[in-house]
């Protein structure tokens, strides 16, 4: 199972379909995933604040609010590791004035999983790898993720894009 901490909306707040989070490259496993919710749990720290800090998501990535899951279907290629360090917009002068981080860095015991070819950014759309490879779960809001736990959730069919 591959999990990924999506996106509901843009900075604009538009809708962001779920087909372009089930087709990001940027993936984690389950034992990394429940690894990062159990540390939030014993922390006491709300878990959208530290999927941010472990896994390097800036607010300019989107508002992190939302867990996607796929059970894979075939063996997918990928890299994994740990991610580069993450700078946000503005030079170092204005976020020091600013007082924001100058980069993010994520956990030094993450890896990540970067799944090359499930989107065609050219025609904003799956790829036919993403549709014969991923067998999507009903997304979750982030804040419900204990309900993974609670199991008894079927698959969905891909979500198409919208025309």
């Amino acid at each position: 199972m591959l999990y990924r901490i999506g996106h509901s909306r843009r900075s604009d707040g538009s809708r962001i379909p779920d087909w372009e989070n089930f087709t990001s490259p940027w993936w984690i496993t389950d034992s990394t995933f429940l690894e990062i919710a159990g540390r939030s749990e014993d922390a006491g720290t709300e878990i959208g604040l530290l999927v941010r800090m472990k896994l390097a998501l800036t607010p300019d990535f989107g508002c992190c609010d939302t867990l996607f899951r796929v059970q894979l279907k075939n063996t997918l290629r990928a890299w994994n590791g740990r991610g580069f360090p993450v700078f946000e917009n503005g030079t170092p002068e204005e976020r020091e004035r600013d007082n924001l981080p100058m980069a993010w860095h994520g956990g030094y015991e993450i890896a990540q999983n970067f799944v090359p070819g499930l989107r065609d950014f050219a025609n904003n759309r799956p790829t036919q790898c993403a549709l014969d490879s991923l067998n999507p779960l009903p997304p979750l809001p982030l804040t419900s993720y204990a309900r993974v736990r609670d199991g008894g959730h079927a698959f969905i069919p891909f979500p198409w894009p919208v025309p």
